[in-house]
Order: C-alpha cells, then structure tokens, then sequence
C-alpha cells in the first residue's frame, strides 16, 4: 500500500533524505533497510540510497538488490499481455488510429463502438526479469530530474508517515513516526499530510544487534 515515508541521514536534531512511496511502515521499508545494511557497506547503501538517486523512490521493498534501479510501469501499453500476446494498447478501441498506431482491424469491426475492451478478456502484462529491481524515480520508465529534498520540516507535510534516519556512522537507524498534535497518528493521503505534525521516535535500531520485531514495531508505531 501507498504509505509514504523516508529515507535519510541524521542532520542536527533532524533529518535530511529522500521520499519512498510504497510500503514505508516498519516491516516493509524499514525490514529491507535492515536487511540491505547487511549485503552491503553501509556508507555506499546511503550514497546509493540518498545521492545517486535525487529524485527518490517508489520502491525498494521486495525488490532485487543487484538489480540496475529504474522505475516499472507495469501498466505501460506497449508491454504485451501474457494471455495472448498482444500489446496491451491493442485490448483497447481507444488506442487505434491514435499517436501513429493502426486503424482498429476488421476482426474487431463488429464489436459496438460503445465498448472499449475488444478481447474476451483484460490484459495481464508479461512479468520480466527487470520488473524486481529497486524502483527509483530518476531511471527506468521515469526520468524526473528533480532534486527531491525531504527534511523533518517538509515530510510529513506530503504525507509521509515514518522516516528511517542513519547517524553519521551508519551504524543505527532511528525509526520515526509522524503525529497530529493531538496525539492520534498521521495518515498521509494522495501527497497530502499534516504540515502540524510531529515526529516521535518508535525505537533506535542497533544495525550490528538482533534484528527486532518488525510486526511489533508496527503496532508500536
């Protein structure tokens, strides 16, 4: 699910780093973080994490590590369907005769111009090997330039409802929860949070320590 959060390294009594969309709570984001501190130097998984990739993250939860990142459209109408092999633009009436693709074939031409899906069924697009890999914003079948700052001042502003901060030695990781200032916890939705909200700490992650309890650092948080 689209629970937003970031990634970022300690900056004074704050916190300075990158947006991750999809699954940021604790067992999600924060169980990969972890693991991925493990496979690999620490200093180079944050510069990996927080420089080479300004834009930020959809995703890194689940995703293959020594995989090139890049961003999935999964949905993209050029990919083919699984069931048929067919394009999936091809499944739609719309599509046809538009942006230099094909008139709408005879096969086609007694199905009701009221009905946009031409096949017995909807497309599944094909799975490919490259659809695993840590899903930035900046590679892959998304190009944004921007340089995608997330402070502890903007973060839970556009959403984000956790934030996994490094120390400077990267050997712990303070995981960070964000709360209305009437205590009850923040819920961000569509890019959209609690510019109010305050940042509680849930726990301090010893990286060299016992891995804890993910589902139980959710339920705390």
């Amino acid at each position: 699910m689209s629970t937003r959060g970031v990634i970022a390294r300690k900056d004074g009594d704050g916190f300075i780093g990158r947006y991750h969309h999809w699954d940021s709570y604790p067992s999600g984001l924060g169980q990969t973080l972890y693991q991925w501190a493990h496979q690999m130097p620490r200093q180079k998984m944050l510069r990996f994490l927080l420089d080479e990739h300004p834009a930020g993250w959809s995703t890194i939860v689940g995703t293959d590590l020594s995989l090139t990142p890049g961003c999935v459209e999964i949905n993209d109408p050029n990919r083919h369907c699984q069931i048929c092999g067919m394009a999936v633009w091809e499944h739609y009436r719309q599509y046809y005769g538009k942006d230099g693709r094909p008139p709408l074939p005879e096969r086609f031409a007694h199905i009701p111009e009221s009905i946009c899906l031409l096949t017995d069924h909807s497309p599944e697009c094909k799975v490919l090997p490259t659809d695993n890999r840590p899903q930035c914003y900046c590679h892959g079948d998304r190009h944004e330039s921007i340089d995608d700052v997330v402070t502890h001042q903007n973060a839970a502003s556009i959403g984000c409802e956790y934030a996994y901060v490094f120390d400077d030695s990267g050997r712990t990781m303070t995981i960070l929860s964000s709360y209305h200032t009437n205590s009850h916890k923040m819920i961000g939705m569509f890019g959209m949070g609690d510019p109010e909200a305050v940042w509680r700490q849930i726990d301090v992650i010893d990286l060299d320590g016992t891995e804890p309890d993910w589902k139980d650092l959710n339920a705390r948080a």
